[in-house]
């Protein structure tokens, strides 16, 4: 009974509201019965301009919007090595554990390696699509020794003044007389990220023509008569030394511009990887030819250190707000300074504390 009491009170508040409803969409155009227009009438419609609008049409109501992200400032982007991937857009398979790279050290600016086993490219042959990667050792200077150690043929770069190895070409050579690449849409050019010596050329040269003895034909290589297992343990013999040559290096790097032109060094500057007119270069693995430097003077260290020491002042005056902010970069880490958060961290890195001590750069301001 109480029920239905409940039930009768609710269907006659509805009823009541329906009434409003229908009394707001249907309102008679004539006069009520005393012959004077309702003054909610008149507030209704004599003042209401929305009762003219149309209904959007499918078009206007219905678009597409293309979404992207979210990003993350420490997800790593991949570039092609060779000259004719330089402008190619280059992702790896979703389904790759490889797909999605983030950066551990932001601080630190040295390249990594990405290395596949597949590549196909799209139709249009602006994009390539990697398969089966691996990820090289995050480690200064792999990438160069990499490069040094695999490439059929390599030509050491320097900076102006010969002072010191900057940088690498490498792909499968050039001709002697014209100087024009035998291939040039592979070639590539690498900077170096760290401090390599001649010392380590020469180890990678014995490297080299260790491997190219055994990947020789038959009749041109006295390894195919050794055993495999004590083979393979002198390459990881040799391997091992390199990568200890390169671990207590300092971190360097030198803004290389990238030529692609081979045969840049003058011929009295070259040292033969061989002694003598009788050495034989190796048939798939070329030696690399040595560079002889010239050391810096003291004079010119001096004045690089200067230079550094006021890019470092004019730094910390920006860090500690006794000067307006502007992008600016660490000249001697080769580091771009976007806002006051990425100074800070990178004066915590450990890069530019290397640096500063081996020049005995002043961080506080003060030379």
């Amino acid at each position: 009974m109480a029920t239905d009491i409940c039930f009768q009170m609710n269907h006659d508040r509805r009823v009541k509201h329906q009434s409003k409803f229908n009394s707001y969409n249907n309102v008679p155009e004539d006069v009520n019965n005393d012959g004077d227009e309702t003054e909610s009438n008149q507030t209704l419609f004599d003042n209401d301009d929305d009762l003219d609008m149309k209904s959007p049409t499918f078009e206007e109501t219905h678009s597409k919007m293309i979404l992207k992200g979210p990003f993350s400032p420490l997800e790593m982007k991949i570039h092609g090595c060779l000259r004719t991937t330089i402008n190619k857009c280059i992702s790896i398979e979703s389904d790759s554990i490889n797909s999605v790279l983030l950066d551990e050290q932001p601080d630190n600016p040295h390249d990594r390696m990405v290395v596949a086993a597949h590549v196909s490219r799209s139709a249009g042959g602006q994009r390539l699509n990697l398969r089966h990667t691996t990820v090289i050792l995050d480690c200064n200077g792999m990438s160069a020794l990499m490069c040094l150690l695999f490439s059929p043929v390599v030509e050491l770069r320097t900076d102006e003044k010969f002072s010191r190895l900057t940088g690498a070409i490498c792909g499968l050579g050039y001709d002697p007389q014209t100087k024009q690449s035998y291939f040039p849409e592979h070639d590539f050019e690498i900077a170096f990220d760290t401090v390599f010596t001649i010392k380590q050329i020469e180890q990678i040269n014995k490297f080299r023509l260790a491997l190219s003895g055994f990947l020789a034909p038959h009749g041109e290589s006295n390894y195919f008569n050794m055993e495999f297992t004590k083979t393979q343990a002198d390459f990881q013999e040799m391997i091992d030394e390199a990568f200890h040559l390169i671990a207590n290096q300092p971190i360097e790097r030198v803004k290389v511009c990238n030529s692609y032109k081979w045969g840049q060094i003058p011929e009295d500057l070259i040292m033969l990887p061989g002694k003598g007119d009788t050495w034989q270069n190796p048939l798939i693995y070329q030696l690399i030819f040595g560079i002889d430097l010239t050391p810096p003077r003291h004079s010119e260290f001096e004045k690089m250190r200067n230079e550094f020491q006021r890019n470092i002042n004019e730094l910390v005056k920006i860090k500690d707000g006794l000067q307006t902010f502007k992008p600016i970069n660490c000249e001697l880490c080769q580091v771009p300074i976007e806002n006051i958060q990425v100074l800070t961290l990178h004066f915590m890195s450990k890069q530019h504390a290397e640096l500063s001590k081996r020049f005995k750069l002043n961080n506080s301001g003060n030379q």
